[in-house]
C-alpha cells in the first residue's frame, strides 16, 4: 500500500464524498479538500 501523501489524500477524499452522498452533508469533504490541498 503506498503511503504516498496524494495517493492517501485522494482515496480519504473518496471516502469522505461516499460518506457526503449517504448522510447529506456538503461541509466535511469541502473542508478536507481545502485542508489537504
Amino acid at each position: 500500500m503506498p503511503s504516498n501523501k496524494a495517493w492517501l489524500s485522494r482515496h480519504a477524499m473518496m471516502y469522505f464524498l461516499s460518506r457526503d452522498y449517504l448522510d447529506g452533508r456538503k461541509i466535511k469533504p469541502v473542508a478536507f479538500h481545502i485542508a489537504y490541498n
